[in-house]
């Protein structure tokens, strides 16, 4: 890992798949550690980029100062990035700067459908957890297209005014979901009657077979 002592801005790169966090600061080469560090002891306040680091390991990682830039002009210039990237790979829990860990279970959240259509709207992350009767913390998935509980999507209301275009891109999964519960009766319905000598002798449970089950009636 190569550090800088520059000013700029900087990305921090996963090798394996090509996600990566978007940063800015006066002393890269301190922030690059500060990073490292926090990493280390799985304490990031990025639970993003964390659990990523916890995946692929920080030797997957490339630290790399992008853009050296005048310390007065670093936020505006970090904000460029930050609009012009793509979300669907982006580590960063926030398309503004200046929105540090500290405010983030505070900003207003959007409850989408798997169609990307507004279900609710909450003040707060911990607003959003009280509505589901959950005390556990879904900042995790918030922005990412990750579902929630196969049904729902969770983003802030920045992310959903000014990023419709990556919420349009995810996929839909309830209609694979009921193709799967699908072929899965088709292919019991067939075991069926291959156990009872109805002129089917083989079971069915290959990738093959799903997809001749998925035909057969």
């Amino acid at each position: 890992m190569e550090l800088f002592l520059n000013s700029g801005v900087y990305f921090i790169i996963n090798t394996t798949n090509g996600h990566y966090y978007i940063g800015s600061s006066q002393s890269v080469d301190s922030r690059f550690n500060a990073h490292i560090s926090m990493l280390k002891k799985n304490s990031h306040i990025n639970i993003h980029l964390q659990n990523a680091v916890n995946k692929y390991r920080l030797d997957k990682f490339e630290f790399k100062i992008i853009e050296q830039v005048e310390p007065e002009k670093l936020l505006m210039k970090e904000q460029e990035y930050l609009d012009n990237a793509n979300w669907s790979i982006l580590y960063n829990m926030n398309w503004k700067v200046n929105t540090g860990g500290s405010d983030f279970t505070k900003k207003r959240v959007v409850l989408l459908d798997l169609d990307g259509f507004v279900v609710e709207e909450f003040a707060s992350l911990k607003d959003t957890a009280r509505y589901f009767g959950t005390e556990n913390q879904i900042n995790t998935l918030l922005n990412t297209g990750a579902l929630y509980r196969n049904a729902y999507r969770i983003v802030s209301f920045d992310f959903y005014e000014n990023h419709h275009d990556v919420i349009t891109s995810w996929k839909n999964y309830s209609n694979e979901a009921n193709n799967k519960e699908l072929i899965q009766e088709r292919i019991d319905a067939i075991n069926h009657l291959s156990n009872h000598g109805v002129g089917i002798h083989s079971t069915y449970t290959s990738a093959e077979a799903e997809k001749f089950a998925f035909n057969a009636f």
